[in-house]
């Protein structure tokens, strides 16, 4: 007779009933206690499996266990990565905030810098004003005195010629006089 060790529970309950009913007969060799020894055996080997399937269950329902914390970690990444990614997007936005600052407060710098060198050039073009004006009133009191000077250049040819004549006229009556007399 051959012995399964790997059958089934059922395979080995029918085993068990056949060395049964070998072991009602006389055992003149110990094949009785052989058999004993292999049900003794056979009944480890089926509680070892019951176990085997028990532990099998077990790992599976470990493993099922492993993959929903695989899952949960594998979202947890996710988040952690879409927090790095906030954060890196939020460090991006203070370095582009920091840059703009600086940007401001170098227009700023130079809007201040061209209100002071406009304030200048109102202030030269504000003393140009005031000294073409200068010039002008210079120029006009100079004109107004040449001018004075005009009419009383004027004004003296004119008693020059009168003058003149006025002489010429004097000297004509003298010769006339001077001639008639002689």
């Amino acid at each position: 007779m051959r012995l399964d060790i790997y059958a089934s529970s059922e395979g080995a309950n029918a085993r068990t009933a056949a060395l049964h009913a070998v072991s009602a007969r006389p055992d003149p060799t110990g094949i009785d206690e052989r058999n004993a020894a292999l049900e003794e055996r056979e009944r480890d080997l089926a509680a070892r499996e019951l176990e085997f399937d028990r532990s099998e269950a077990t790992v599976a329902a470990r493993a099922r266990a492993l993959d929903e914390r695989e899952r949960e970690l594998a979202h947890r990444e996710a988040e952690l990565e879409q927090m790095h990614s906030g954060e890196a997007q939020l460090a991006d936005i203070e370095r582009r905030r920091r840059r703009l600052a600086g940007q401001e407060e170098a227009l700023s710098e130079r809007t201040h810098e061209l209100q002071r060198l406009e304030q200048q050039l109102e202030e030269h073009e504000q003393t140009l004003n005031e000294r073409e004006a200068h010039i002008r009133t210079e120029l006009d009191l100079k004109e107004d005195e040449l001018e004075g000077r005009e009419q009383a250049l004027a004004d003296q040819e004119q008693r020059i010629v009168r003058k003149e004549r006025e002489l010429t006229t004097y000297v004509g009556q003298l010769q006339g006089r001077l001639t008639v007399v002689k």
